[in-house]
C-alpha cells in the first residue's frame, strides 16, 4: 500500500458520514492512488471495518439524496476493493449487498421510462454495483448467501436485461449474475423464477440471426479473396452461454427451463455459427471469438452431463434437428485454426528450418496461435463425444440415433480409426475410413494429443453402439451395418497391443477401448441374428484370447457373458438337425467346417466324446480356469455369469440329442462352477472327476452369495445333465456336504438373506470391477444375469419341484446314493408333503432367460415329492 493510497484511506475515515461531498471526494482519492499500480490490500485490517462502514454511509446517502455521483463513487471502491480476497467477506458482513442491490433496482426503474436513452450518471452507477457484487460474490460463497436473502434480486437482473436503455450493459450483466449465481441454489431460484432463462433464449436467437450475416459476408469476402476484418461480437451470447452453465446445476428449476426455453435456440445458435468456422481465410481472432462461443455453449451439456445420468435435455438432444449440430462437429470439423489446412501425410512434420529455441519469429508465434486453436477444438469435441455418449444411454437413442445414416457412418469410420483397414462395401451406407493420415490432419497442432484423441473417439464409437444395440430392432440394424465386424477387428487391434506390450502403463488407454468394444459385441450377440455370423468373423478366438490375459477381469467378464450368449438357448419353430456352430467351436476350440455340418449330429458328439484332447484348451476350459481364478465375494457376478454360460452349454446339447458332447463339459469342470453358483461354495475345479479325490473336493467353509434365479437356472442345467451324462452324478454327489443343505433350504421355500462377513477384499474381483469413464453406458447388471441386490426372496414352488427333479435324477441314476440324500434330506421332504399345495407355482421368475422355456414339463409339487420319497424307500 502506497503512501498516497495510505492518505486516501485516511481522509475516507475521517469524512463524516452525512457529508455527500467530502465522502465521494475521498472516494475519488481513493480510486486515483490505486489506479497506478494496483495494491494487494486497500488497508490493513484493523482499518477495513472503518472503511467499509464509510462505504455503506456512502451508498445510502447517494441513495436517499438521489445522489449518482456519490452512490458511483461508493459502489467503485467498494467493486476495487473486493478485487482483494481478504476484503471480500468484511465487506459483505458490512451488508453491502443489499444496497447494491437496491441501486440497481432503482436505476432500472428510472431506465425504463427513459424511453430508449438514460443519463450517463445511470449508466455509470449500475456499471459500478454490477462490478462491485460481482467481484463480492467471485468465489465466496458467503456473499453469495447474502444476495440470495435479496428477493429483488431475480427481477432486478431480468429488468437489466430487458430494459432497451441498458442494453449496452448486458454482457456486464451477465459477468456478474455468472458470478453470484455460480453453484448457489438459492441465488440460481430467484433468477430462474423471475424469468431469466427466456431472455438468455432470446440472445440465442439474435445470435444465430448475426451467424447467418456473418457466414454470407465470410463467403463473400473469401470469393473476393479479400479477408474480412470484422471480428463478430459474440461476447453476449458467451455470457449468456455460462450463465446458463451455472443454471442448469440445479436439478429442479434450471435444467427444465433450459429444456423449455433455451435448449432448442441455443443448438439453433450453434449450428448457424459452424459453416462460419468451416470458411478459409478466418483470422485468428474471428475463428477464436466464434470458437470460443460454441465451448461456452458446450460447456452447458457437459454440466449437465456431470453426474453421468441420462437428462431431459439429454433426450431432446436426440431430436434430428438438435442432434445435427453434434454430428456437424465431429463429422466435419476445421483441421486448422486459420489459413490453409497442411498436406495430409502419414504423420505431422515440419519444413521449416531449425532455428534456436530463444529466437521467436512471426512464424512461432502462428504455430503457438493454431497449436491454442486446435487445442480448443479438440477439447470442443471430447465434450460433443461426452454429451452423445450419454445421451445414447437414453431408450430414445435407439431410434433417433440408430437410424441416423450420417451418424452410423461416422461410428464406423471411428472403430476404424485404430488400424487402416480397407474399406467394405455396405448396402445401408457409404462407409468411409479415417486413417491415420486424416488423424494426424486433425491434430497437426498438437501432435501429443494424437494418441488421445484417437482414444477418446474410438471408446465413444464403441460405446455409443453398444448403447444403441439393446433390443431387437437396434441390434438387427447395427448388424446390418457391419458395425460387428470392426468391433471385433478393433477388439483383435488392441489384442495385438496387449500380446506385444504387455498388460500395462503403456497400454493403460486401451483398456477403455476394448472394455467398450466387448461390451457393445455383448449386446450383439443378444440378437438371435447375429451370433452366427460373429462367430464366422472370429469373435470366440479373440474372447479366449483374452481370457488368458492377466490384470483384465473387467474385460474378460464381459467376455464370459459374450460365450454365454453365443451359445444362448432361443426358442424355435421346429428341431433343427444340426450342431450349432458356436457350441461347437467352445467346446471344442475348432470352428465347424463345412464337412462337418453334414455329418450327424450324433456321429460329430460321438467323435468329440472319444477324443481326449477336446477338453484340453478350448474357449469353454479357458473360461472354466478364469473362474476358478476369481474368488470372494466381489467376484460372485463371475462365477454366476460362468455357471449360466454352462448351463446354456447344456441345454443346447440337450436341445440338438448331442448327450455325447456334454463329456466335454463335464472333463472341462463344468459340474463344479455349476454346482458352486446352487450353492455359493467355492469348489476345487478339476479337469476329470477321476483324477481327484470325491472326498476332498466339497469343503464346507465359508458361503458366498447366491441368488435365487441363477440357483433355478442351475438346477435346471445340473438335471439335465445328469440325466444325459453319467459320469456327471457321482461328480455331482462328491458334493453332497453343501449340495443337501442347499437344496434342503430351496426344499423349505425360503430364501435366507446374504450376511456378508469381514473379509479383505479380493485382488481378483471382476464384477465390479471396471470403472472406467463411459462403462456404465454399455452394460447393466440386469443384463449380466446377476440381480445387483440380494433382496428377499422365497423359493417359489417351481423352483422346490426343480429341486425333486434333479434329486430323483441323481438318485435314479446311481441307486447307491439313497442312504446319503434319505439321511439328509427325508425328514424335510415329509414335512414338504404334509405342507405343499397340490399344484405347482409358476415357473420362478427369471429361471429361463433369453425367451426360453422350461425343458420339462412342470409337475405339481406334491408329485414329484412323493416320487422321491418312493425312490427313497425302494
Amino acid at each position: 500500500m502506497t503512501h498516497a493510497l495510505e492518505a486516501a484511506v485516511q481522509r475516507l475515515i475521517a469524512a463524516r458520514d452525512d457529508d455527500a461531498a467530502a465522502l465521494r471526494h475521498a472516494c475519488d482519492a481513493v480510486l486515483a492512488a490505486a489506479a497506478d499500480d494496483f495494491p494487494d490490500a486497500f488497508c490493513d485490517d484493523a482499518a477495513l471495518p472503518a472503511v467499509s462502514r464509510q462505504l455503506g454511509a456512502a451508498l445510502a446517502l447517494g441513495q436517499a439524496r438521489a445522489d449518482d455521483a456519490l452512490a458511483t463513487a461508493a459502489a467503485h471502491v467498494i467493486a476495487e476493493m473486493a478485487k482483494v480476497d481478504a476484503h471480500r467477506v468484511p465487506l459483505g458482513d458490512r451488508g453491502h449487498v443489499a444496497p447494491l442491490v437496491a441501486a440497481m433496482g432503482h436505476a432500472v426503474t428510472r431506465a425504463a421510462g427513459a424511453a430508449g436513452r438514460v443519463d450517463g450518471a445511470v449508466t455509470a452507477l449500475v456499471t459500478q454495483c454490477l462490478r462491485a457484487i460481482g467481484n463480492l460474490c467471485y468465489n465466496e460463497d458467503a456473499n453469495r448467501e447474502r444476495a440470495a436473502q435479496c428477493p429483488a434480486l431475480g427481477a432486478v437482473v431480468v429488468g437489466l436485461m430487458t430494459t432497451p436503455a441498458l442494453a449496452a450493459l448486458r454482457p456486464l450483466v451477465l459477468t456478474a449474475v455468472f458470478n453470484v449465481c455460480l453453484e448457489h441454489d438459492g441465488v440460481q431460484s430467484l433468477v430462474v423464477d423471475a424469468g431469466l432463462v427466456p431472455v438468455l433464449g432470446a440472445i440465442f436467437d439474435a445470435s444465430r440471426e448475426q451467424a447467418v450475416r456473418a457466414s454470407l459476408a465470410a463467403a463473400a469476402s473469401a470469393a473476393a479473396t479479400a479477408v474480412a476484418a470484422e471480428v463478430p461480437d459474440v461476447a453476449l451470447a458467451s455470457n449468456a452461454a455460462r450463465v446458463l452453465s451455472a443454471l442448469t446445476e440445479q436439478k429442479e428449476k434450471g435444467r427444465p427451463a433450459f429444456d423449455r426455453d433455451a435448449l432448442g435456440p441455443m443448438l439453433r445458435c450453434m449450428d448457424a455459427w459452424y459453416p462460419y468456422l468451416q470458411t478459409a481465410g478466418r483470422t485468428y481472432a474471428q475463428y477464436s471469438a466464434v470458437l470460443d462461443l460454441l465451448a461456452a455453449m458446450m460447456n452447458v451439456f457437459e454440466t449437465i452431463g456431470e453426474d453421468g445420468h441420462v437428462s431431459e435435455s439429454h433426450r431432446r438432444i436426440l431430436q434430428p434437428e438438435h442432434l445435427a449440430p453434434f454430428i456437424r462437429l465431429l463429422a466435419h470439423p476445421p483441421s486448422h485454426g486459420f489459413g490453409q489446412p497442411p498436406a495430409v501425410v502419414d504423420a505431422p512434420t515440419s519444413t521449416r528450418a531449425q532455428r534456436p529455441s530463444d529466437e521467436e519469429t512471426d512464424d512461432d508465434a502462428e504455430d503457438e496461435d493454431e497449436a491454442s486453436l486446435t487445442e480448443a477444438l479438440l477439447q470442443l469435441q471430447e465434450v460433443a463425444i461426452g454429451v452423445l455418449t450419454i445421451a445414447s444411454m437414453s431408450e430414445q437413442s435407439m431410434e433417433h440415433m440408430g437410424t441416423n445414416a450420417e451418424l452410423m457412418a461416422l461410428l464406423s469410420e471411428w472403430l476404424g480409426i485404430r488400424n487402416e483397414r480397407p474399406a467394405t462395401p455396405n448396402a445401408c451406407t457409404a462407409r468411409r475410413v479415417m486413417s491415420p493420415a486424416r488423424v494426424a490432419q486433425l491434430v497437426y497442432a498438437a501432435p501429443d494429443r494424437a494418441e488421445q484423441y484417437r482414444t477418446e473417439l474410438v471408446t465413444f464409437a464403441a460405446l455409443t453402439v453398444g448403447n444403441l444395440a439393446r433390443s431387437d430392432a437396434s441390434c438387427a440394424r447395427v448388424h446390418g451395418l457391419q458395425l460387428g465386424d470392426d468391433l471385433c477387428a478393433l477388439a483383435r487391434d488392441c489384442l495385438a497391443h496387449f500380446a506385444q506390450h504387455g498388460v500395462g502403463l503403456p497400454t493403460r488407454h486401451l483398456v477403455k477401448v476394448v472394455h467398450a468394444a466387448l461390451g457393445a459385441l455383448k449386446n450383439l450377440t443378444l440378437y438371435v441374428g447375429s451370433r452366427a455370423d460373429l462367430a464366422k468373423i472370429g469373435l470366440i478366438p479373440v474372447v479366449t484370447a483374452f481370457l488368458a490375459l492377466h490384470d483384465l477381469k473387467p474385460v474378460q467378464f464381459i467376455g464370459i457373458g459374450i460365450l454365454k450368449n453365443l451359445v444362448a438357448v432361443t426358442p424355435l419353430p421346429v428341431k433343427e438337425e444340426r450342431l450349432d456352430a458356436p457350441l461347437y467351436e467352445v467346446l471344442t476350440g475348432e470352428p465347424m467346417h463345412a464337412a462337418q455340418k453334414s455329418l450327424s449330429l450324433a456321429a460329430a458328439a460321438l467323435d468329440l466324446a472319444r477324443t481326449p484332447a477336446a477338453a484340453a484348451e478350448t474357449p469353454f476350459t479357458r473360461a472354466m480356469a478364469f473362474c476358478a481364478a476369481n474368488s470372494g465375494d466381489n467376484a460372485t457376478p463371475v462365477r454366476n455369469e460362468t455357471a449360466r454360460l454352462v448351463v446354456h452349454l447344456v441345454r443346447q446339447c440337450a436341445r440338438y440329442d448331442a448327450a455325447p458332447l456334454m463329456h466335454a463339459i463335464v472333463r472341462g469342470g463344468g459340474v463344479p462352477v455349476m454346482l458352486q453358483a446352487l450353492t455359493g461354495a467355492r469348489y476345487a475345479t478339476s479337469a476329470d472327476a477321476a483324477d481327484a479325490d470325491a472326498g476332498s473336493r466339497d469343503r464346507p467353509g465359508k458361503t458366498y452369495q447366491t441368488f435365487p434365479i441363477v440357483q433355478n437356472e442351475t438346477l435346471v442345467g445340473a438335471t439335465i445333465l445328469a440325466s444325459c451324462c453319467v459320469p456327471a452324478v457321482p461328480l455331482c454327489a462328491a458334493y453332497g456336504a453343501t449340495l443337501w443343505p442347499t437344496l434342503a433350504a430351496i426344499l423349505t421355500g425360503v430364501h435366507v438373506p446374504y450376511q456378508p462377513e469381514d473379509e479383505e477384499d479380493d485382488d481378483d474381483a471382476a464384477g465390479d470391477g471396471a470403472k472406467a469413464k463411459h462403462d456404465s453406458a454399455s452394460q447393466s447388471e440386469a443384463a449380466q444375469g446377476t440381480p445387483s441386490t440380494p433382496a428377499d426372496q422365497s423359493y417359489p414352488d417351481q423352483m422346490r419341484a426343480n429341486a425333486c427333479q434333479f434329486l430323483c435324477v441323481l438318485v435314479e441314476a446311481d441307486p447307491s446314493l439313497r442312504p446319503r440324500v434319505s439321511e439328509a434330506l427325508k425328514p424335510t421332504l415329509e414335512r414338504v408333503l404334509a405342507t405343499c399345495s397340490d399344484s405347482a407355482s409358476a415357473p420362478a421368475t427369471g429361471s429361463m432367460q433369453l425367451g426360453t422355456t422350461p425343458p420339462t414339463t412342470p409337475l405339481a409339487l406334491r408329485d414329484v415329492v412323493q416320487r422321491l420319497l418312493s425312490l427313497l424307500m425302494a
